[in-house]
């Protein structure tokens, strides 16, 4: 594990281009056969590194980025980001999402793409022993569980204000972020 460090006074599109140019540097040194490339952030550099290196590109694209909550209403940056995938997955020679509807997203968008695959990220049945004969669905706790950073943009105080639309279950946010004290607040205050 290597960390690319920027200057902190650095934001928005000065961060996003200081950082792929460092990590576009660093790739350039590297003696690679497939990269793979996890999230739009390093497209940019990983795709320029394998063309002048002639290798192979996996891009990980565990998120659909034109249709974050957040560039709803920032029409240019969502432009600029949409921009950015459609000229630089063009180099991918595999793509992978999280789930059938984000694969159709991106064969719908970017009909070159040559493969998409679907990983979903959870265990499969077989790794539990329980999981053999599991509940009924009815028997099952009723669970919600939002995994990743919690953050502006993700609607995740609109989930916790929705629970109390729901007649019995539980609401789990795995993960950390600038909100957290916020949605813990909300949360304290729907209980």
């Amino acid at each position: 594990l290597e960390r690319i460090t920027i200057k902190k006074w650095q934001g928005g599109p000065i961060k996003f281009l200081s950082f792929n140019f460092k990590l576009f540097r660093r790739l350039l040194g590297d003696d690679f056969r497939i990269l793979h490339c996890h999230d739009l952030w390093v497209l940019p550099a990983s795709a320029a590194a394998v063309c002048l290196k002639r290798r192979k590109l996996v891009y990980d694209a565990h998120e659909y980025y034109r249709g974050l909550e957040i560039f709803l209403k920032k029409r240019v940056a969502r432009a600029i980001w949409a921009s950015t995938e459609w000229l630089f997955i063009k180099r991918a020679n595999a793509t992978i999402t999280i789930n059938q509807y984000q694969a159709r997203l991106f064969q719908n968008s970017s009909s070159f793409l040559k493969h998409i695959f679907v990983l979903q990220n959870y265990p499969s049945l077989e790794s539990f022993p329980s999981a053999t004969n599991p509940p009924g669905f009815r028997e099952r706790e009723r669970k919600a569980v939002f995994q990743g950073i919690l953050k502006n943009g993700r609607a995740l105080t609109n989930i916790i204000q929705a629970m109390e639309l729901v007649d019995s279950g539980k609401l789990e946010f795995i993960g950390h972020g600038e909100i957290e004290t916020e949605l813990k607040q909300l949360a304290a205050l729907k209980n």
